[in-house]
């Protein structure tokens, strides 16, 4: 019996010291306030026995209406932790040797420019020990705080959805030589965006490693020259 209270006691102690070295260091900062609402910024960054991770968080309050932040983190810092791979991610032990470590990645961006609008866009990078390159998850949500719900980029113009199509992979690729898009060699080319930011100086298109260039390419288009009527 007190062997097992022993044991049971000293599990509590790891576990204790894994939440605090996940802890550690963290900062919390607020990012935006607009319209009663505040977003704020974590920062945290550790390592434990197999990985070490480097995570911007976002979390929200509303004083006036706490139901709002509880949508918001539903919709957008549920589902964003789950883009975080469990560690150990390597298929075996032999992934560890020397000491060599998963990483795990997160940082994120968020607007509210435009009234009633919320724009956030997010990257995931998860590394196994015995790889050497990230593999990167993107996610972004634009956010009608007044009726609570998801918009997609359709919703954002008046225009039939192919004139939007259109209007951004041209858009995209008159950027071709200035962001060194060579995989493109036609605009009909252009893929769907891994993901989207608004911001009043631009609409940002994210792009995959590959898809239009080697690496991962953001292209910020200024709203007047996509010609669509908002």
């Amino acid at each position: 019996m007190k062997r097992a209270l022993a044991l049971l006691m000293a599990l509590c102690m790891l576990a204790g010291t894994a939440a605090f070295a996940e802890d550690a260091g963290g900062t919390r900062s607020i990012e935006l306030q607009a319209d009663g609402l505040t977003i704020y910024r974590t920062k945290t960054s550790g390592e434990t026995d197999t990985l070490k991770f480097k995570l911007d968080n976002p979390s929200f309050e509303c004083e006036a209406d706490p139901s709002l932040a509880d949508y918001l983190t539903q919709t957008i810092t549920d589902p964003m932790q789950k883009l975080k791979r469990e560690s150990p991610i390597g298929s075996d032990q032999a992934a560890y040797a020397g000491g060599k470590k998963d990483f795990i990645r997160m940082s994120f961006a968020v607007s509210m420019d435009f009234p009633g609008i919320l724009s956030l866009e997010a990257s995931v990078g998860n590394r196994s020990a015995d790889q050497t390159v990230n593999e990167t998850l993107f996610f972004y949500r634009i956010i009608d705080l007044n009726k609570r719900s998801e918009l997609s980029i359709y919703d954002l113009f008046t225009d039939p959805r192919e004139t939007v199509d259109t209007a951004i992979r041209n858009a995209v690729f008159a950027q071709k030589d200035a962001k060194g898009l060579n995989v493109l060699t036609d605009a009909s080319q252009v893929p769907v965006a891994n993901s989207y930011y608004l911001s009043t100086a631009a609409f940002r298109c994210l792009f995959a490693a590959g898809t239009v260039a080697d690496k991962a390419t953001v292209v910020d288009i200024p709203w007047a020259q996509l010609g669509l009527t908002q």
